[in-house]
């Protein structure tokens, strides 16, 4: 950052993470507030949210607001560090009251927290969450290198910054999918720090495993005995996950889509079942003295020990007049839907980070529909529920869909280009072609998805890049879960259940053959799941409480040494005063870094180099470039005129190749297998020029 050694510039991106991450608390407390009701003259049927709720609410939506002006300044290509500055300033301006009067808020909780330390499992639980968080912090500080960051999540960012416009770019078949996160890694990197970008991930990432254990907390455990560390041990099951290790230290966006998944779960839960529903008499007028009592879950007071401001209906309450049951029924109908629209929010800002963040939004809208209809709910108040929670994710979602529809004629491109006619860059470029064909929906899928999770568990190491990466799913998270057959089944545990199994199934069906990434968010409830049913059986007896807690603590224990003994490959970068400790990092542990020093030095400013690699490393790459994906994206390969492919090329102004061979992938091919590969021979021999540099496996060549 600004050219300063590492260890101040980290000092410097910390600070800096700091006081932009209060800023949109600040703006994002301002918005929540603005969902919040007035209160009724009885405040038991109007919900507050407690201090740690609203300020996790905020930290999500105070930042998805961020993402979204910094879209708007791309679109109208503005997209200059001092407007940003400018955004962040006027944040500050709307924002800084309430962040100042919710901390004063918070201090009685601190302090509440620090007494619950003095719980001997509870002190061993925070030691194990904050080696997990320091040591993927401390892996965020280096030099970026993950294939992904590379590839698209920092290299169309840089675009954008270079260009001052988030423009479309027919060489990256990504730069069709919504981005919400790439729109705060475009703010780090105007302010000249990839490495804030990634912060920016890595702090929206911890949103999910802190709202994770409040939810625990507070409707799951009763604070009493064992159960007192149910909220930790459900962070630490998931922060302990081997492959969330390998994740929280790049500018990935499968933790930040999980988060907002989880507050839009959270915010459902809250809205469907701690608020009474919407009554048709109610919404006709009572009769003077005619009690409301809300058709919710009898047993949910007892289940869930309810802290300040969040109080049942009692019966015995003095009868109402019929204005003030009126006044009453909208005060609660409000409430409702202020959570609704809140749940909206998160579940769009889901969806905009990433389309597969659908999984939690339809579950809780099919939820939503059918609580509706067992219960009876009147007509215009279930339509009015429905428009609640179903605008806020459409007005999210469509900016994204406009500008895939201007740019290439299908709003949700890669999907439905037979019904939209859309095209990618020439009639020709098929999603198919260009991604390759995902399996088709049925019942095989769900065994092979199973079995892939079941691999995951015991997958050995990764040598990636010359380091040894652990991206298995560990011995802890899942195969505790079985264990709930054995727990007491609360209301809250089954809307936990309904969710983690919604996004199970929808990623057998359609992402089982992706990553394991893809199944963040159903790690994160199960991290609910697996915590709540190892105290519910650890409770019964003394004795099961310390022999469980014996082996949980003892595999704990080598989950965090392990992952803290990883960090010797980076902690010399990251406390380094050495100004080209990064590049020396990158030389050791990026395959390609040489070659992109290279084109650095010798290619001609002019050049454009056309990327032949399914995943290009575009970030480090100094000059224009080609990006080709799974398949060259303009090479026309099949063609027995290769002529063609070299003049399209010439039309693109293509100087170069970049060659690194790799597994084909073709639509409707195994892998492996390139049908294409004797054309390809054929255009190597006829038109690529001796090899300029050649490191491992990348080649630079010429065009003929």
């Amino acid at each position: 950052m600004f050219g300063l050694p590492p260890l101040l510039a980290h000092l410097l991106e910390l600070l800096s993470l700091l006081l932009i991450s209060g800023v949109v608390i600040g703006v994002g407390l301002r918005l929540l507030a603005l969902l919040t009701p007035t209160p009724s003259r009885r405040e038991g049927s109007t919900f507050t949210l407690s201090v740690g709720e609203r300020l996790l609410f905020a930290f999500a939506l105070g930042y998805g607001l961020l993402a979204y002006s910094v879209f708007a300044l791309g679109l109208l290509g503005l997209l200059f560090a001092p407007l940003v500055l400018a955004l962040l300033l006027l944040f500050a301006a709307i924002g800084y009251r309430p962040l100042l009067a919710t901390l004063r808020e918070a201090a009685p909780s601190l302090g509440r927290a620090r007494a619950n330390l003095r719980f001997l499992p509870n002190l061993f639980l925070a030691i194990i969450i904050l080696v997990c968080v320091t040591t993927a912090l401390l892996k965020a500080l280096v030099p970026p290198a993950t294939q992904d960051d590379l590839m698209y999540h920092l290299a169309l960012p840089a675009r954008y910054v270079q260009q001052h416009a988030v423009t479309f770019y027919p060489d990256s078949s990504y730069s069709l999918f919504p981005q919400a996160m790439e729109m705060l890694y475009s703010v780090g990197l105007l302010f000249g720090s990839d490495r804030l970008a990634v912060l920016f991930a890595f702090a929206l990432a911890l949103i999910g495993p802190a709202a994770a254990a409040l939810f625990a907390k507070r409707y799951l455990g009763d604070g009493v005995g064992i159960w007192r560390a149910l909220p930790l041990l459900t962070a630490a099951l998931f922060l302990t996950t081997p492959l969330l290790g390998f994740i929280l230290r790049a500018a990935n966006t499968d933790p930040a889509q999980a988060s907002y998944e989880l507050l839009a779960a959270y915010a459902a839960w809250l809205a469907l079942y701690t608020t009474p529903l919407p009554n048709l008499a109610l919404e006709t007028g009572r009769e003077q003295g005619e009690q409301r009592f809300a058709p919710t879950d009898p047993n949910l007071a007892l289940e869930t020990g309810r802290e300040q401001g969040e109080q049942r209906f009692a019966p015995t309450d003095p009868p109402l007049s019929s204005q003030e049951a009126r006044e009453q029924s909208y005060s609660e109908l409000k409430t409702q839907n202020s959570k609704l629209i809140l749940a909206g929010l998160c579940a769009g800002f889901a969806l905009s980070v990433k389309y597969n963040g659908f999984a939690v939004g339809l579950a809780i809208g099919v939820a939503l529909i059918a609580i509706i209809l067992y219960r009876h709910v009147a007509v215009g108040s279930g339509l009015r529920m429905l428009l609640a929670y179903g605008l806020p994710i459409l007005l999210l979602i469509t900016p994204w869909l406009a500008r895939n529809w201007f740019a290439a004629g299908d709003p949700v491109w890669p999907l439905a280009t037979g019904l939209f006619s859309g095209a990618y860059s020439s009639p020709t470029a098929s999603p198919a072609y260009l991604l390759g064909v995902a399996p088709s929906p049925g019942l095989a899928n769900l065994v092979s998805g199973w079995g892939y999770m079941i691999g995951a568990i015991t997958r050995p190491p990764l040598a990636i890049d010359n380091q040894l990466q652990v991206v298995s799913l560990g011995p802890l998270l899942l195969p505790l879960l079985p264990l709930l057959l054995l727990a007491k089944w609360r209301s809250a545990l089954r809307w936990v259940v309904y969710l983690a199994a919604a996004c199970w199934l929808l990623w057998a069906l359609f992402f089982s053959r992706t990553s394991a990434r893809y199944l963040t968010t159903f790690l994160l409830f199960a991290a609910i799941l697996s915590a709540y049913a190892l105290i519910s059986l650890a409770a019964h007896t003394r004795l099961l409480t310390w022999a469980l807690g014996g082996v949980l603590a003892a595999t704990l224990t080598i989950l965090a040494l392990d992952n803290a003994l990883s960090i010797a490959d980076y902690l010399p970068t990251v406390v380094a005063v050495d100004p080209v400790a990064g590049q020396k990092y990158l030389a050791q542990y990026m395959e390609d870094y040489p070659l992109m020093q290279y084109i650095a030095a010798s290619a001609p400013l002019t050049s454009t180099i056309y990327v032949w690699d399914s995943q290009p490393r575009g970030y480090y790459i100094s000059r224009k470039y080609i990006y080709a994906r799974l398949v060259p994206l303009y090479s026309d390969f099949g063609d027995p005129n290769l002529a063609s492919w070299h003049t399209r090329l010439g039309t693109l102004g293509v100087t170069h190749i970049l060659y690194h061979p790799r597994a084909a992938l073709a639509a409707g091919f195994p892998a492996g297998y390139d049908p294409d590969a004797a054309a390809a021979a054929a255009f190597v021999a006829r038109y690529f020029g001796p090899p300029l540099y050649q490191f491992g496996a990348y080649t630079l060549y010429p065009l003929r």
